[in-house]
């Protein structure tokens, strides 16, 4: 499913991550820590919402 809407940001970060999780924002940095070292990503690059969603399950609409 494709994002029609420009003011749409890609990028997921710690903040974002421990409001929809509840957790943290170092669990919530630690989480994204080990999604990108599950998908391979080096540290410095961006997680997406899209690589959030699909790791943890949840449907990108619910976001």
């Amino acid at each position: 499913m494709e994002n029609t809407n420009r003011n749409f940001r890609s990028a997921i970060y710690a903040k974002d991550v421990a409001m929809i999780t509840g957790k943290s924002t170092k669990s919530a940095t630690r989480l994204i820590q080990k999604i990108k070292q599950n998908l391979g990503k080096d540290n410095h690059t961006i997680l997406t919402i899209n690589e959030f969603c699909k790791y943890m399950g949840i449907d990108l609409d619910d976001i």
